[in-house]
């Protein structure tokens, strides 16, 4: 329980590392390409109401004129002074019969034709402005000149996109190398974390193991000294009393050595593979004589060939607990059902019952009796079912309970 447990802190706290980094690096680069394809748009739109600044050139002039080009001195990304002359970018000027002319071209990686192929493929689709292969920031727009023509103009943000791609691998690197270092971290900082519930778990564990076994053997002797009294002097109302007591907490020891075998239930250190069919078939035929001492009925139908890697003492202890529990809560018949599925070996139990269809998987808490067990005293501590549970967990399976049809059912996958 306790290496569960640390798992599952391992588990989470890794998970809730990991969200945050996800969370935090994923905000950092989306506003970084946000910004960066802002940039890209205000760069577009001076394109397109000046493009005669931009298809200067040399700016040395008009910096001269207009203190240092549209932005002034000092200025950086869309405003910086060398904008225009920096800008590698292409217009395509597109009539109202959809003809294609190169405007602009002041570009080196691509050729006209080129150009025009792109252009036109922008032209076609109904966004006035995005990416355009990762790199290339485009926008279409109407001619300042002529409101006959339609522009596109696309440009090479490469060279600026490089800073946030850079950012983008080393948030993943960073990201990744994070997660590592945390679970490393955890492993270790688990280990100081969980052994407060370590100590305390082996403590309980000692305390039912020794309350068990210490209660036992005075409860004994109570129980014989008091029948040797009855013996002598006659059942009396304080005799009557302490031997419901003393079946009392006979029976509360018996919950704690029960508890006790439910907390002993491990991964076993060594899983064989056996014959599931025969296992099976010698529990059944050992129960078969318990159920005609009760005058019940044992239906029994057993795949042959079946075939299963576990404990097989963990297997025949399941079983009996759920032969136990037939033959206890079914009023005249019960069935059992074994047959491979898929590689896997399905147990289905089957016993009449009176009560209302559905799920009862709560039969598989520790202590949980159904309300016919106690109204009709129906021997028991509700322990049983649950050692089925923790054995199928332990072999990779799964378990579920429900009614239907007039009829309670166990069905167990492995």
């Amino acid at each position: 329980m306790i290496n569960k447990l640390r798992k599952k802190f391992i588990l989470y706290a890794l998970l809730s590392v990991f969200a945050l980094l996800v969370v935090t690096l994923t905000t950092i680069n989306l506003v970084n390409f946000g910004m960066i394809g802002s940039d890209a748009d205000r760069v577009t739109q001076m394109i397109a109401e000046n493009p005669n600044e931009f298809q200067q050139g040399d700016m040395g002039q008009q910096g001269e004129n207009n203190g240092g080009g549209p932005g002034g001195p000092g200025r950086f990304g869309p405003d910086s002074p060398e904008t225009a002359s920096s800008t590698r970018y292409f217009t395509v000027s597109f009539d109202t019969s959809g003809n294609a002319t190169v405007k602009v071209m002041k570009i080196s990686a691509i050729d006209q034709d080129t150009a025009i192929t792109w252009a036109t493929e922008l032209y076609n689709q109904n966004a006035q402005t995005g990416w355009y292969k990762v790199s290339y920031r485009y926008r279409i727009h109407e001619d300042v000149n002529n409101a006959a023509l339609t522009n596109v103009t696309v440009i090479d943000y490469a060279r600026e996109l490089t800073p946030t791609f850079n950012v983008l691998w080393g948030s993943i690197i960073g990201g990744v190398t994070g997660t590592l270092l945390s679970f490393i971290i955890l492993i270790f900082v688990s280990k100081g974390l969980v052994k407060p519930l370590e100590e305390a778990d082996k403590k309980q564990k000692r305390f039912i193991a020794d309350a068990s076994f210490n209660l036992k053997t005075p409860l004994t002797v109570i129980a014989a000294d008091n029948e040797t009294n009855m013996l002598d002097q006659g059942e009396t109302e304080a005799s009557k009393s302490i031997e419901k007591q003393v079946k009392i907490m006979d029976n509360i020891v018996t919950h704690l050595n029960d508890l006790a075998v439910l907390e002993e239930l491990r991964e076993p250190e060594k899983r064989e593979t056996f014959d599931f069919s025969a296992m099976a078939k010698t529990e059944v035929q050992n129960y078969q004589e318990i159920f005609r001492r009760a005058n019940k009925e044992l239906e029994v139908e057993v795949a042959d060939d079946l075939t299963l890697a576990g404990d097989v003492t963990m297997m025949k202890r399941m079983l009996d607990e759920i032969l136990d529990n037939a033959v206890k809560f079914t009023k005249n018949k019960a069935k059992l059902v074994i047959q491979g599925n898929e590689g896997r070996v399905t147990v289905e139990e089957r016993n009449e019952f009176d009560g209302e269809a559905g799920p009862l998987d709560m039969v598989f808490e520790r202590f949980y009796r159904l309300y016919n067990a106690k109204e009709e005293n129906i021997p028991g501590n509700g322990i049983g079912l649950s050692v089925v549970r923790e054995i199928v967990k332990i072999h990779g399976g799964r378990v579920n309970a429900r009614c239907e049809a007039g009829q309670f059912v166990i069905k167990a996958e492995l």
